[in-house]
Formats: C-alpha cells, structure tokens, sequence
C-alpha cells in the first residue's frame, strides 16, 4: 500500500514538474529609442542596433571591429546593393547577450558603418529571446493586433500576393516603404500602380544610395490587414521596373534602357515608418512564428 502511494506521489511530482517546465515564462525583449541593446563583445561593452530590415544577422561598424582589435579569419562576406559590391572581413567571437553567453559569426565592413547608430547592427531572430517588441510610441485608443506570418528562419515576414510570396522586413530609419524593382512590377499589377514622380536617390543600406520612384496605388494592398497606397521601387536593381505605367510624362531627351531578367524574381520588400505611424509596437513573436503589429485601423 505504502509503496502503490509513493508511485502515485512520484508520478504527481513528475507531472507537476512537466507543467512547470511548459509553463515557464518567455524570455521577451523590449526596445525603445534608438532600439539598441547592450552586449559584451569579446569582453568589452557594445551598444547593436536591433534591426528587423532583411540583412545580415550581426554587422559591425568598422570602428567596433577596429576597437575589438578583431582579425578577419578565413571566411569573407559579400553584401550586393545594386551593383555596389561590398566586401566583409568575419569572425566568431565571444558574445554576452546578458541572458546568454555564446560562440557567434559577425561581419564587419572594412570602409564603413553597418549603423549610424551604436556599434552596429544585430537581426531580432540572432538574439536569445522568444519575442522582440519594438515600442514605436505610447498606445493609442481603439488599436487592433495586425499579423504577418515569419518565415521558417524567423528572418523576415512572409505577404503572398496571387501565386508569389514576398520576403517582408521593416525599416525603422527609412520613412518610406521600399521594393525591389520585381516586387514593384508584381505589386504594380496586382493594385494598378503607375509612376507617381521623377527618379531619385534613396539610401538603401549601409551608405549606399540607388535610384528610386515613387508608385501610388490605385487599388489598397493589404498587408495583414493594414492597408498600403504608396511605395518607392528600385528601378535599376533587382529586376525590371519597366512594366510600371507612367502617370507622370519624363523629359523628352530622357533615354531609359531596360532589360528584362531571364531569372526568376526573388520578391522583397522593407515597409517604412509611414506605415508604422499609426502603430505602438511591432512584435517578433518566434514561437507563434508570428509578426505582430499593433495600430489604429486606417
């Protein structure tokens, strides 16, 4: 009798701490201001933007990289903006997250800043947390929770529009939303855009500017139940933008030379703080494998 009790005490102990175990809480992440986070890189004190755009994973500003005294090992990155080749020296180093200490690859541009702001630049999804929340301003009434869903690599959003499916990040720096030119055709077509304005420069990462021109939509593009009527579009990289009509007529000695891509489009897109500025907070929410945004409807 004594020993059929004990089994049950022990199986109640072990259930009760399997429920503890799946209770406990998640390990959450809150940025406001400048949405830096303090790190201890190699030892020393460092300030990463968290950065939600579509990019590199950890990028150091090569004064950071100087400051660590850090030697590049055997493997070299290469980032493309347009056709702007930009070369990285890498290494794996010791890094302090505060909640965990870990191996990890960073990347560092020999010439310039990842970030104009802190050390440099570090994804949501490369952090030890189950849920990042970006506080973009105080609450507002009547708000409404807005999703996306996130890729399997948890690296950006996912907007499927017809039979194509398109990688979403946000620029918290940028005020407009940008595409690449691909993206810009596809959304074109889909919402009856047309060129609203002349081309011009837009910075687009890590200094680099390109050419840009701005597209009004005719019809609202739903991007998780928020709507979206304007976008900038690359129009010399990352495809074709050719197919987009005009609304606005060029300079008559104006020459544009197109090309179209035999490649298959790889579709993406960053939306701006003009999206956001209806919002309190953008969410990373990793285990719901959700993006969570939480605005005033339109």
């Amino acid at each position: 009798m004594n020993r059929s009790v004990a089994f049950i005490s022990l199986v109640g102990v072990l259930a009760a701490g399997h429920a503890l175990y799946a209770e406990q809480p998640p390990k959450i992440l809150e940025l406001s201001g400048d949405f830096t986070v303090p790190l201890l890189i190699e030892g020393r004190p460092m300030r990463l933007r968290v950065d939600p755009d579509i990019g590199s994973s950890r990028a150091l500003n090569a004064q950071a990289a100087q400051t660590l005294g850090l030697k590049e090992g055997m493997i070299r990155g290469v980032h493309m903006v347009g056709p702007v080749k930009l070369i990285a020296g890498s290494r794996t180093i010791s890094i302090d997250y505060g909640i965990q200490k870990a191996k990890d690859r960073v990347f560092w541009f020999f010439d310039r800043a990842a970030s104009p702001v802190g050390d440099g630049i570090i994804a949501p999804t490369a952090l030890p947390y189950d849920i990042v929340i970006f506080k973009l301003r105080a609450p507002m009434t009547d708000e409404q929770q807005y999703t996306l869903p996130l890729s399997s690599n948890g690296r950006n959003a996912l907007l499927t529009v017809g039979t194509a499916q398109i990688a979403v990040g946000f620029n918290l720096l940028r005020e407009e939303t940008l595409a690449t030119a691909s993206t810009g055709n596809l959304i074109a077509a889909s919402f009856k855009g047309a060129f609203a304005e002349k081309q011009k420069l837009a910075m687009i990462r890590f200094g680099v500017e390109r050419p840009v021109r701005a597209v009004k939509l005719g019809l609202p593009f739903d991007v998780g139940g928020r709507d979206l009527n304007e976008i900038l579009v690359r129009v010399s990289d990352f495809g074709d933008a050719s197919d987009i009509p005009e609304t606005q007529r060029g300079d008559e000695d104006e020459i544009v030379v197109t090309a179209k891509s035999k490649k298959k489009p790889n579709y993406s897109m960053a939306l701006g703080r003009v999206f956001l500025n209806r919002c309190s907070s953008l969410t990373y929410d990793f285990k719901a494998k959700l993006v969570r945004m939480s605005c005033v409807p339109n």
